[in-house]
């Protein structure tokens, strides 16, 4: 293993468990500030809550290890119900706002996650542990099944990179479009077909960097050069 990726591999693993663990014992909340943080790094640079320090997220990651380890069938989503899975957490989003229990009761698992590691589960149901298991049964053959299709929060951040002034960038000029950077990619996005990489559906996990064969073809900066601006700057002369 390269020494980049290792450490890739590392930082993915103690980052969430050292969130988690802050969270356990109390020290940090879903504040006021620390959500405001939070939407500030993913407006500038994307969403790293997601890609490094989200715990349910990495569990869910996990299980998909896992699930490769045991060799058990990868589940591949159609390529236009794929299209539609993708906004189904922004459509959520919206329901939640309005209140509608069935909305609030999907994007709960994301809370009975927390009341695990809190140890606070007294007031979840049953229906919330069936919907949990269900979900984390399905990481073990779809990736990230939460996070692509049903979290409201990511949804927020994912909304917020779409500005985003720092990304993954192609260069076009060193890719070889072998697109082992789109078969890396835990959210599906197609990366091998952007300069940069906008989508609402990346969260900065740098998997695509990892997997890219070709030294500089795959690089996180930011998303105007100095020639882009320049060239930005004639166009709006």
């Amino acid at each position: 293993m390269k020494r980049k990726t290792y450490i890739y591999s590392l930082l993915r693993i103690l980052l969430p468990l050292g969130y988690a663990a802050v969270l356990a014992a109390g020290i940090a909340g879903r504040d006021f500030i620390t959500m405001m943080v939070l939407l500030a790094a993913a407006l500038i640079g994307g969403a790293f809550f997601c890609g490094w320090l989200c715990p349910f997220g990495a569990v869910q990651s996990w299980l998909w290890t896992l699930g490769r380890k045991l060799r058990l069938p990868m589940v591949k989503i159609p390529g236009r119900l794929e299209k539609f899975l993708r906004f189904s957490r922004y459509i959520l989003l919206g329901l939640t706002f309005t209140g509608l229990a069935l909305s609030l009761f999907i994007t709960g698992a994301y809370g009975t996650f927390m009341g695990i590691l809190s140890l606070n589960v007294a007031r979840v149901t049953v229906a919330s542990w069936v919907l949990f298991g269900v979900l984390m049964f399905a990481a073990l053959f779809i990736e990230r099944p939460f996070c692509r299709y049903l979290c409201t929060q990511g949804a927020q951040y994912g909304l917020l990179s779409l500005a985003r002034l720092f990304t993954i960038k192609r260069n076009e000029n060193k890719c070889i479009n072998c697109r082992a950077c789109d078969r890396a990619c835990p959210t599906g996005v197609k990366i091998a077909a952007k300069k940069n990489v906008r989508n609402f559906q990346c969260i900065n996990c740098f998997k695509c960097i990892e997997a890219c064969p070709v030294k500089g073809a795959l690089t996180y900066g930011p998303v105007l050069s100095r020639k882009g601006i320049k060239n930005e700057k004639k166009i709006l002369r």
